[in-house]
């Protein structure tokens, strides 16, 4: 059903254009018979702060005519009979609304509803009203949509303890994280890479940031920047089709209602291990003057961590009686984080008329993360196992790390909504940068040799060392451990999108039904290049350089309690030493070279798209259906990087190289109401995944000595994917949720690494790894998710609140480059979200749990000794389950103003990863607990 799949199809782009304006005639054929009709247009919107009503549901008392209301909570009920006609009005968690309006035929009505929302009574104690709000409009926006929908609200933002973006996403069903230093980094949604989803602002797309992939990184973002987060795991055809995991779209406030707002927020914390405080400030204006809004909104947050971390290394010897696992390698090191966070947001409306309005907003980003490791390793592989447990020779290596990295997600743009005719149009244009930066990031290493030593691996979590020459202590001297190397990466991607949309809607009568038809295109332009080095450089022999120069005037504490790493690199010492002995240090450029060049790369991508769908409404049905077609034209420049047959650098040059394709995407959403508060819904769509940029490149890499060959591929296709959901949904009064579904995707031409051998030639046989499309995977889901205040309770227990969601995901992917069948790499089997809560009167307290599954982190090639099969068949690498319990509360200290306590990491579960079997650990980080306490003020 989707043209790269047929060649006849990918071939005649002509014939693709031939059916998809027969489809755009076809549903434009119940417009050819309508006539010009009278209507009732207007808005609704909350009596608490003017704020439009997002999906309130519209109807004329006994007919068929109802209409939800749009983003601006305006609506439109066409074909209304002449005469005076009641009006009602129904939004959850608000008291209806109705009022009689007068129509004249072929005239146009106006009237304007606000509605109060509805207090909740627990148990003799009012909760106030407004507490609920946001909540009231996420559940109420989810049910009347015609499409599937998961919704995070203002509240939620700010009764969940999730200080970023990213970590509040990972509250909905099927999204999961991966965590770095303590914050969630990336989000996978339904098994999908991050790169697998789109982010767009408002609607429009934002640009990326990751290095070689297409993630927007959402860690640099604070939660609170947001009104609301919206989750659409079944794509309509007015979406972009590179969303295979689904659309996560960050909904900013609009000044649209008629009361001023200005809401403060402050607060400052500690971490466990850290040696600095914590900090947050944010605040927000609204306003409106006669037919302009205004929207300011800015925010600052400051963490500070520090991480523990242990890792180890595996390696096999035969003391006689066959192979036994030895230690290669144990890594103990401790990391200073400080991250600050710098937002800034903005929006004006301007109503030219009652059908015409003009936006402009923007939003920028800044993210900045500075961090340094204290590592000390012991390396018995360095030297000679004697028995089981026991080396002479070894080595001990004392590495201090600096670095910075900033990230900018910034985007302006602006709009026009108006009515041409019978149809509503909206035309946008934005401009996007993205900006990840890493000026720095340097190496101090100092090593010592002839270490004799023993060790315990008993315990495979926790190995157990110790020296056993003269005067052990020795090696924590820092006047005896020699300077071995100064190291720098520097890192430079940069992004640039161009975005503007189209897009045309008319609502309409036929057949029974109610509904609307709309079209629309889209162009979008992205560049992106990065600029990567990574430089090693070396002192000349016997230069008598010792870590005295850079040593702390301390030893560092205990990493976990247990591990002694000695003293650390202090960089007030050691920025100057790199400095000072820049002039003796010989650059290894084939290295440089060899790790730098292939990394490298400039892209340039445009997408143009159209796209035409209906909605029909009959009565409990409705129906969404539709096609968007979109043409993708690539150039890419990347490098050839040649070695010698003594594995020195010849030279690099670069290589330019581009592609295009057509894809088409049929969709359908069917959505039945089984009564005002239970959906059933159906969909089918189809979407495609992008290679990665680094992939797409036209890099090759040519190492005569290692005899190996590393291609980039420009001809590489997108994966094409088809997803089937099936969703149940109830909603409770006052506010609740009860829903399941089951999910489906089927991918085709997925990527993946082949390895060959070329045969014949200059290069026979060489060793040719390239990625390539050919790869297939079938992935299987379920849902369920619970959220409700137990208001039914006797006494205190009225007060109590949940909030679960259980995600179970399978897949089975062919991997061609192993031969055999696995799970997608990264796809999290379980994954599972719980929240308890307790409102009483002032006071708010919640208790949340996030739980991922154990799951398959990244596909070995590597053999397996006889010795390990019995505990490994592979040695595929497995990020085990972990759990999150973190702690949030509020007192209500007055009416426009709260104090609030949230407290992260509470029982300090490590992220850790093993190799084949958990015997074989690989490295554990242990985050340990922070928190903040601040105040909530409203004026």
């Amino acid at each position: 059903m989707i043209c790269n799949v047929i060649p006849e199809c990918r071939a005649n782009y002509s014939t693709v254009f031939f059916y998809f304006v027969a489809l755009f005639v076809f549903l434009l054929i119940p417009f050819s018979v309508q006539s010009q009709q009278s209507e009732i247009r207007g808005t609704v919107t909350a009596t608490e702060d003017g704020r439009p009503l997002v999906g309130a549901q519209v109807e004329v008392a006994d007919t068929n005519i109802r209409a939800l209301t749009s983003a601006r909570g305006s609506f439109v009920l066409r074909g209304v009979p002449s005469g005076s006609q009641t009006v009602r009005v129904t939004y959850m968690g608000y008291s209806p609304s109705e009022a009689t309006v007068q129509v004249t035929a072929g005239e146009v009505a106006r009237h304007e509803f606000t509605l109060s929302i509805r207090a909740i009574d627990v148990e003799g104690v009012l909760v106030e009203a407004d507490r609920w709000g946001s909540q009231a409009d996420a559940l109420n926006r989810r049910r009347t949509a015609p499409s599937i929908q998961n919704i995070i609200s203002t509240e939620q933002i700010e009764r969940f303890p999730d200080p970023q973006a990213a970590e509040a996403l990972r509250r909905l069903p099927g999204v999961a994280s991966f965590d770095h230093r303590g914050e969630p980094q990336s989000i996978f949604i339904r098994g999908m890479s991050p790169g697998m989803a789109t982010v767009t602002l408002d609607g429009e797309r934002l640009p990326t940031t990751g290095l070689a992939d297409r993630e927007t990184s959402l860690m640099g973002l604070p939660a609170e920047m947001l009104s609301s987060m919206e989750l659409s795991t079944a794509i309509t055809p007015d979406m972009d089709a590179d969303a295979v995991g689904g659309t996560v779209n960050l909904v900013t406030r609009s000044p649209l209602g008629d009361a001023r707002f200005f809401n403060v927020s402050v607060g400052g914390g500690l971490h466990q291990n850290a040696d600095s405080p914590n900090a947050q400030a944010s605040a927000v204006y609204g306003n409106r003057f006669g037919d302009l809004g205004v929207l300011l909104r800015g925010s600052f947050r400051r963490n500070n961590m520090m991480m523990d971390d242990i890792r180890h290394f595996w390696g096999v010897e035969d003391f006689g009686a066959g192979d036994e696992d030895v230690l290669d390698q144990l890594r103990v090191g401790a990391y200073e984080t400080l991250r600050d966070r710098v937002s800034f947001s903005g929006r004006l409306d301007y109503n030219v008329s009652d059908d015409t309005s003009l936006f402009v907003r923007g939003l920028f980003n800044h993210f900045d993360k500075r961090g340094i490791r204290h590592q000390f390793r012991v390396r018995p592989e360095s030297g000679d196992h004697l028995d089981r447990g026991l080396v002479t020779g070894g080595r001990l290596e004392t590495i201090g790390r600096r670095n910075q990295k900033t990230e900018i997600l910034s985007t302006v743009g602006a709009g026009l909504e108006t009515v041409v005719g019978p149809f509503t149009m909206d035309v946008t244009a934005s401009f996007g940068y993205g900006e990840h930066d890493q000026p720095y990031q340097e190496y101090l290493n100092h090593r010592v040799g002839g270490v004799d030593m023993s060790y315990d691996i008993s315990n495979t979590r926790r190995a157990r060392w110790e020296a056993l020459n003269d005067n052990p202590g020795g090696f924590f001297d820092p006047a005896q451990i020699p300077f071995l190397r100064y190291e720098n990466r520097t890192d430079l991607v940069r992004d640039r999108d161009f975005n503007s949309r189209i897009n045309f809607e008319m609502p309409y009568n036929w057949a029974g039904a109610q509904g609307s038809f709309k079209f629309g295109g889209r162009f979008f332009q992205k560049d992106k290049d990065r600029e990567f080095w990574v430089r090693r450089s070396f002192p000349p022999r016997g230069h008598g350089l010792v870590m005295d120069a850079t040593a702390s005037g301390s030893e560092h504490r205990h990493i976990l309690g247990e591990y002694r790493i000695g003293h650390y690199v202090d960089w007030s010492r050691g920025g100057p030493f790199s400095r000072e002995i820049a002039g003796l240090l010989e650059e290894d450029m084939d290295r440089t070279r060899e790790v730098s060049d292939a990394q490298n790369y400039e892209a340039s991508e445009s997408v143009v798209a159209g796209y035409a769908m209906t909605t029909l409404d009959w009565g409990d049905w409705t129906l969404i259906g539709g096609v968007r077609t979109e043409r993708t034209s690539t150039s890419y420049v990347g490098n050839q990087t040649l070695f010698d047959d003594d594995g020195n650098w010849v030279e690099t040059r670069p290589l330019d190289e581009g592609n295009s394709y057509l894809n088409v995407f049929p969709m359908a959403h069917l959505r039945y109401r089984l009564s005002d508060r239970t959906n059933f819904r159906l969909a089918w769509t189809n979407a495609l995944a992008r290679p990665n940029f680094t992939d797409l490149a036209p890099t090759e890499f040519i190492d005569r000595d290692a005899r190996r060959i590393r291609r980039g591929n420009p001809e590489l296709e997108p994966s094409l994917v088809q997803n089937l959901d099936l969703l149940v949904e109830h909603y409770f009064e006052p506010l609740g949720l009860l829903s399941g579904g089951v999910f489906y995707k089927q991918l085709s031409d997925f990527f993946f690494g082949s390895v060959e051998t070329i045969q014949g030639g200059e290069f026979d046989g060489f060793e040719v790894r390239q990625p390539r499309n050919g790869a297939g995977a079938d992935l299987y889901g379920v849902e369920v998710a619970w959220q409700q205040r137990l208001t039914f309770l006797p006494g205190a227990l009225s007060g109590l609140g949940v909030y679960a969601n259980y995600t179970y995901t399978y897949s089975n992917a062919e991997l061609r480059e192993v031969t055999r069948e696995v799970p997608l790499p990264r796809q999290v089997p379980h994954v599972m979200n719980a929240a308890l809560s307790w409102d009483r009167g002032p006071f708010m307290g919640m208790v949340t749990a996030n739980h991922r599954s154990e799951y398959l982190w990244a596909v070995s090639q590597d053999a397996v000794s006889d010795y390990r099969s019995h505990l490994a068949p592979t040695m595929d690498r497995y990020l085990e389950a972990q759990t999150q319990f973190d702690l949030s509360a509020s007192f209500q200290v007055r009416q426009d103003a709260s104090l609030f306590l949230e407290v992260k990491n509470l029982t300090n579960e490590p992220q850790t990863w093993y190799d084949g079997s958990p015997e074989f650990h690989y490295r554990s980080s242990y985050n340990h607990a922070w928190g903040i306490l601040g105040v909530r003020m409203n004026f």
